[in-house]
C-alpha cells in the first residue's frame, strides 16, 4: 500500500452514526463567447517558399493567449473553438495558463482562391470543457494580420507546393480518452534559412541542459555557420552550407546525426546521451560519429512519439510537403513538446520558426511558434497527416538522458497521468473534487530515500494542510494543492475542491524544478474505498471497523444487521462545502450533493450516514448497516451519482 498505509491508524479510530441529509443542485460549466483583445487573434498565412510561393492563401494562424484569455474569462485550462461560415474551423484548442506561452494551431480562412483577407467573421467561444460539436453563436468581426511561413529545411528538396488546407475532421468520441503531457524548459530560438533541423536539435540540447543538467558548453542563441552558438557549430559539424542567415541549404538525416554526434563527442555529451528513432529511414540500427540510434520500427506512430514525451525525453520530428501527385518535395523539422488526446483524437504540441527569411523586412526576427495539431490518416495511405493531405510525418528522433542522471539525486520531478490514483486503493484514476490523490513518480532532487510527511506540528495555524512541504508542491490547473506527504517516489494531496470536473492539468514541483505537465480526469464523483495493507489481513480487504470500533478482520468480523464504518476519501460535490485542505467540520455536517447507494455481498446495504468525517481532511465515511449475510468475505461497493466505487473486502460472521 506504500506510504499512505502509515495514515491508516488515525483513520480507523474515528466513527460517527450520523444520518443523511438535503441535496442541492449542480450548476453548469462556463462557455464565454469571446471579442477581440480578449486572447485570440487571427494572421492571414503568405507561403513564402522560393518555389513555391502564395500570397494571401486560404489560411488562417489561430494563436491563443493563456493570460489574456484567463484575464477575460476566469478559466486557467480551456478550450477554443471558431466557428464561421466556413464552418467549425477550430475544434478545441487547448490553452493552459501553466504552460505559460501562446500555443497556435492553422485553419481554412473560408476561400477557395488567394484573397487579401482584413477582416474576419467568426464566433470564438473558450470553455473549460471540450465541445462534441458548436452550436450557432453570434459573429464577431475579428482584425487579420500578415504573418510570413516558409518552415523548411529538412532534406534537400526545396518545397514546390505549400501546404493545402484540408484540416483534418475530428471524430471526437463522448467517451473518447482525454489526457495530455507537456515538456518543461521551453527552449525555441530563431531559426535561419532552411536551418530547421539544426535548429531543433539544438532546442532538443538546451531542454535536456535546463531539465536534466548534462553540460552543454555552447550558448542557444541565433546563429549561423561560422560563429560559436549551438546552432552555428551544429551547422558546421554537419557541414550545412549557409551563407548567410537568408541562404542556406536543407540537410538530410545521416548529416544530421553526424554533425550531432561530433558535436557531443567534442563537447564530452556522447556517453550521457541514448538516441532512437522511428520512421520512413534506412532500417535497421544507425551509426554516425559516435552516436548509434536504434532503430525503433519502419511505421512512425502516435504511440511511439508521445510514449517518449511521456518519459520526458526529447523528440524532434521530420514532416514532408508533397505535391499534387503525392512527390516529396521538402520537408520541416520540428521539437516535439507535448503530446495527448482529445475525446479520443490524437494531438501533438511542437515548437519551430515558421518565418526563416523575412525579406521583406530586411532579415528573419519572428516567427517562433508553439504549434498544436490533431493527426489523422486523411489519405488513408497509412501514414499520419499534420493537418493537411499533403502534410505527412515521416520520422522522429529521441534523445533521452541515461538513467544514471534522470534517475540520480538532483534528477528533476516525474510523473504522469498513468501514475496518478485514488489513494484509497490505488485502483482507479477517479478523482473528484476534495479527494485524496497519490501521484507516484521519481521525486529525488530533495529528499533521496526519505520523505517529509505533514505532523501536527507541521500544519499551518490555521488548521489547513500546507501546499508546499519539503520544497515540494503540486498545482492543479494552477491551484495549489494541499499536500499530506512527499516522498522520492509519492506525493500524496488533496484535489482542490474549486477544480471542476472535466480535464485538469498538473505540475508538480520539487526544489524549483518542474514536472512535465499532465492531465487527470476529475469526474463529478469518483468514490474509492480505503484497502488495508495486503500484508496485514490479506488482499483486497477494506479499512473498516465494525459496531464497536475494531478493525474488521476475518478474526474480527462483523455481525450480520451490526453497523460498520467504511472510509473513503473524496464524495465530490457537497451540500456543506469545505475548504480545500480544511477539515471537515460537525456542525454543519458535509454530505454528498449526488444520490448515494451502498450494497454488500450484492445485497443493499442502508445507508445510516454518508459524509465527510469531522475533522479530518479530504476523508469520507459510509456508516452501513450489514444485510443478513452468510459467514464468510463480502464485497461492499458505495456508488454515488452513476459512479461506483471498487470493492473492499468485509469479513461477516454469525
Amino acid at each position: 500500500m506504500g506510504r499512505f498505509s502509515r495514515w491508516l491508524p488515525p483513520l480507523i479510530l474515528v466513527a460517527a452514526f450520523l444520518f443523511d441529509g438535503a441535496q442541492a443542485q449542480k450548476t453548469g460549466l462556463p462557455t464565454v463567447t469571446l471579442a477581440p483583445g480578449q486572447g485570440v487573434s487571427f494572421e492571414q498565412i503568405h507561403y513564402t517558399f522560393p518555389k513555391a510561393p502564395l500570397p494571401n492563401s486560404d489560411s488562417v494562424l489561430v494563436t491563443a493567449d493563456p493570460q489574456r484569455l484567463f484575464e477575460a474569462t476566469g478559466i486557467r485550462r480551456g478550450y477554443v473553438n471558431i466557428d464561421c461560415d466556413a464552418g467549425w474551423i477550430v475544434r478545441n484548442l487547448l490553452v493552459d495558463l501553466s504552460d505559460g506561452y501562446r500555443v497556435s494551431t492553422r485553419a481554412w480562412a473560408g476561400t477557395d482562391r488567394p484573397l487579401r483577407i482584413t477582416l474576419f467573421n467568426a464566433s470564438v467561444v473558450y470553455s473549460d470543457q471540450p465541445l462534441l460539436d458548436v452550436a450557432p453563436e453570434q459573429r464577431t468581426v475579428f482584425p487579420v494580420t500578415p504573418i510570413n511561413f516558409n518552415a523548411r529545411g529538412a532534406g534537400d528538396e526545396e518545397p514546390t507546393a505549400p501546404p493545402g488546407r484540408h484540416v483534418a475532421e475530428q471524430n471526437f468520441v463522448v467517451d473518447g480518452q482525454n489526457f495530455s503531457v507537456v515538456l518543461p524548459n521551453l527552449s525555441n530560438v530563431e531559426a535561419a534559412a532552411n536551418q530547421c533541423f539544426p535548429a531543433s536539435v539544438a532546442n532538443s540540447l538546451q531542454y535536456l541542459e535546463d531539465r536534466y543538467g548534462i553540460n552543454v558548453p555552447d550558448d542557444h542563441v541565433p546563429g549561423l555557420r561560422g560563429d560559436d552558438s549551438l546552432v552555428g557549430l551544429l551547422d558546421l559539424n554537419s557541414n550545412r552550407q549557409a551563407p548567410s542567415r537568408l541562404e542556406g541549404r536543407g540537410l538530410g538525416f545521416l548529416q544530421m546525426m553526424a554533425g550531432k554526434g561530433v558535436y557531443l563527442s567534442s563537447s564530452g555529451l556522447s556517453d550521457s546521451l541514448i538516441h532512437k528513432h522511428q520512421g520512413e529511414l534506412a532500417g535497421g540500427d544507425l551509426r554516425t560519429a559516435n552516436i548509434t540510434s536504434s532503430d525503433e520500427g519502419e511505421a512512425l506512430t502516435f504511440e511511439w512519439l508521445c510514449g517518449e514525451i511521456k518519459a520526458g525525453n526529447d523528440v524532434e520530428l521530420v514532416y514532408n510537403f508533397e505535391d499534387a501527385s503525392g512527390a516529396v518535395t521538402g520537408g520541416h523539422a520540428v521539437r516535439v513538446i507535448g503530446c495527448g488526446r482529445q475525446n479520443g483524437v490524437p494531438w501533438i504540441k511542437y515548437a519551430h520558426d515558421i518565418s526563416q527569411t523575412d525579406q521583406a523586412g530586411g532579415g528573419d526576427n519572428g516567427g517562433t511558434i508553439v504549434q498544436r495539431s490533431f493527426l489523422a490518416d486523411i489519405d488513408d495511405d497509412g501514414k499520419l497527416n499534420l493537418e493537411a493531405y499533403n502534410v505527412e510525418l515521416k520520422y522522429a528522433i529521441s534523445e533521452s538522458v541515461t538513467d544514471a542522471i534522470k534517475y540520480g539525486p538532483e534528477g528533476p520531478p516525474d510523473a504522469s497521468p498513468d501514475g496518478t490514483t485514488n489513494a484509497a486503493s490505488f485502483l482507479t484514476t477517479a478523482l473528484p473534487g476534495g479527494a485524496i490523490a497519490t501521484a507516484f513518480g521519481v521525486f529525488n532532487r530533495l529528499f533521496g530515500e526519505s520523505g517529509a510527511e505533514l505532523t501536527p506540528e507541521g500544519a499551518e495555524q490555521s488548521g489547513a494542510l500546507p501546499t508546499s512541504l519539503a520544497g515540494a508542491s503540486v498545482a492543479i490547473d494552477g491551484v495549489p494543492a494541499p499536500l499530506f506527504f512527499v516522498g522520492a517516489g509519492q506525493i500524496n494531496f488533496q484535489i482542490p475542491y474549486e477544480i471542476p470536473p472535466g480535464e485538469s492539468s498538473v505540475v508538480i514541483t520539487v526544489d524549483g524544478a518542474s514536472s512535465p505537465i499532465f492531465s487527470i480526469r476529475i469526474p463529478e464523483n469518483g468514490p474509492g474505498l480505503f484497502l488495508l495493507p495486503p500484508d496485514l489481513a490479506g488482499p483486497g480487504r477494506g479499512v473498516i471497523q465494525n459496531q464497536d470500533f475494531s478493525l474488521n478482520t476475518p478474526q474480527n468480523p462483523a455481525a450480520p444487521g451490526g453497523v460498520i464504518v467504511v472510509y473513503l476519501p473524496g464524495l465530490g460535490e457537497l451540500d456543506e462545502p469545505v475548504p480545500s485542505g480544511r477539515p471537515a467540520r460537525a456542525d454543519p455536517l458535509s454530505r454528498p450533493v449526488a444520490p448515494s447507494s451502498a450494497s454488500i455481498g450484492g445485497e443493499e446495504a442502508e445507508i445510516l450516514f454518508l459524509g465527510m468525517t469531522p475533522d479530518f481532511v479530504g476523508l469520507g465515511q459510509a456508516n452501513l448497516r450489514v444485510p443478513s449475510l452468510p459467514s464468510g468475505d463480502h464485497a461492499v461497493v458505495i456508488t454515488i451519482g452513476e459512479v461506483a466505487s471498487n470493492a473492499a473486502l468485509l469479513a461477516v460472521g454469525p
